[in-house]
């Protein structure tokens, strides 16, 4: 029955576990004993015991995902290079097609964007890993973004805030994050290590929950906040905790030059909105180093209805390599993420929780993939 339903392999994986097993509580099973168990040979013969106890968890790993359900599934291939630095969904040149205007192209439309699923996004060619704070902040590896040499010399503003150095790194006098031509601000931020994200609501709300911050400060944005009826106060009012701030800086002519003026409103009643987290994250690949969720796999797959495996591909991009996730959940999903995090090549171990027997921690980090 087990080699019919689960195949050879599975029965000699189960073989190896009830091996270990008898071996540990004082049997001696010698090489004859283990080809006299069933009609499948012993696959692989192991003279180290540590190999064969590393073996066998995993074995028992397989064994217990297939009691849930799970279907082993093979490795995921990786995305096109076109992928290395692309952010989901912002396609204007394919909004502009399918008709949207008046700012609205500039948004992100997943409907509209074609996007493999299904692949792992791998890091650049010459990507390495970043350096620690406090150097990191200051210089970063060109190659870990999307910007030439070439593209560099030409921006007159670059060259003001940045510095080439030899060993293809990039160097920052200022914390200034202008607007640039050629590559995006917010990736050379976030490769820093300060906070930044990709954040155009023109259509859409902010990728933040409701009740999220004491103060929203908007310097010389440009926004028109009584466009589309008043769309974008009511975004930043959904943002705000009851009694926070909505700050905004704007420049105003006044005499022989230019003054900022500042001018600051005070939230006095709640509001809430909620929003469809089923769509890709709007940030750049391998914007964070740590990832870490309590209930939030159960939430996505009962209320949100996305899929787990979209869910952790989606971790995948947005982490780094060598980075770490920390899920906590309940048992059956924990069990369910750890059947899949082989796909995406994830090193992974499920630890038990000690004060609630129904939830279990997974920990996972990502592997730095060259290929």
């Amino acid at each position: 029955m087990i080699a019919g339903r689960f195949g050879s392999s599975w029965l000699g994986r189960l073989i190896r576990v009830v091996g270990l097993v008898y071996s540990e509580r004082g049997g001696d099973l010698d090489a004859a004993s283990w080809n006299s168990i069933g009609q499948s040979p012993v696959p692989y013969i192991y003279r180290n015991y540590r190999r064969l106890r590393e073996q066998t968890t995993s074995d028992l790993l397989e064994i217990q995902a297939l009691s849930f359900g799970i279907t082993p599934l093979g490795v995921l291939q990786f995305c096109g290079r076109e992928r290395d630095n692309s952010v989901p969904c912002y396609n204007v040149s394919a909004n502009l097609l399918a008709g949207f205007h008046d700012g609205d192209e500039v948004d992100r439309h997943c409907e509209v964007d074609d996007v493999k699923t299904g692949c792992l996004v791998r890091p650049p060619k010459d990507y390495k890993i970043p350096l620690r704070w406090p150097a990191g902040k200051d210089i970063i590896w060109s190659g870990n973004v999307k910007i030439t040499k070439d593209q560099f010399l030409s921006s007159g503003s670059m060259k003001k805030r940045m510095m080439l150095l030899e060993d293809n790194q990039i160097a920052f006098h200022s914390e200034d994050a202008a607007y640039e031509v050629f590559g995006s601000q917010v990736q050379l931020t976030l490769e820093r290590g300060l906070p930044a994200i990709i954040g155009n609501f023109v259509s859409r709300q902010l990728p933040y929950p409701s009740l999220s911050f004491d103060m929203v400060h908007c310097a010389q944005c440009g926004i028109i906040w009584d466009k589309k009826d008043g769309a974008f106060l009511i975004e930043v009012d959904r943002l705000l905790k009851p009694g926070g701030y909505f700050v905004l800086t704007s420049a105003t002519s006044k005499g022989q030059g230019e003054q900022d003026e500042t001018f600051i409103w005070q939230k006095t009643a709640d509001f809430n909105c909620y929003a469809s987290r089923c769509e890709p994250f709007p940030t750049y690949p391998r914007t964070y180093d740590l990832l870490h969720a309590t209930g939030l796999l159960s939430h996505y797959l009962t209320l949100e209805k996305c899929g787990l495996s979209a869910l952790l591909l989606e971790m995948d991009r947005i982490l780094r390599p060598e980075g770490w996730i920390v899920l906590h959940d309940k048992v059956q999903v924990i069990e369910k993420a750890r059947a899949l995090v082989t796909q995406i090549r994830w090193d992974a171990r499920v630890i038990e929780s000690q004060n609630d027997g129904d939830q279990r921690l997974l920990i996972c980090q990502k592997p730095f993939l060259r290929k």
